[in-house]
């Protein structure tokens, strides 16, 4: 499982907005940090992701995935998948950070359903994925208007 970058120094990353496995292949051959496949602003299909994040994994790349909207069912196929983090745009308040982190979460910290999926390697390593999980996924909002950078800094 891939650790976590140290947010406190450099990092270099990048977008892929073209699903196209060679280049997520190429991408990662390069000393990079991370990389972000994007599913809100292309026609990217979750099944062309899947197999992008499983190439980052496969080259040891933290991966992040920007979701197009807050959906439970969009946040765990992701995790599912083997993604490291998630990208939420157009965040608005306090509430709906929570509500994300929750739906990334499996019990006692969140409400995320249990599957087997790439992930905990189908099942086979749950019980490291499950600890995993608990400090090694990120979550990255996009505060896309100034009225809710007012709001959150003053309520």
């Amino acid at each position: 499982m891939i650790k976590k970058p140290s947010f406190k120094k450099i990092n270099f990353g990048t977008w892929q907005t073209i699903a196209d496995e060679k280049i997520t292949e190429i991408i990662c051959d390069y000393p990079i940090n991370w990389i972000t496949f994007d599913l809100e602003h292309t026609s990217n299909s979750f099944e062309a992701i899947e197999k992008l994040i499983r190439i980052a994994n496969l080259k040891n790349i933290y991966s992040f995935v920007r979701i197009p909207k807050i959906d439970s069912s969009i946040i765990q196929k992701v995790l599912d998948a083997g993604s490291n983090g998630i990208i939420c745009p157009n965040i608005k308040n306090l509430e709906q950070i929570k509500q994300i982190h929750s739906y990334m979460h499996y019990p006692s910290q969140g409400v995320r359903g249990v599957g087997l999926s790439r992930a905990q390697f189908f099942g086979k390593n749950f019980k490291k994925y499950f600890n995993y999980q608990k400090s090694n996924l990120s979550l990255i909002i996009q505060i896309e208007d100034i009225a809710t950078i007012f709001f959150l800094i003053f309520s």
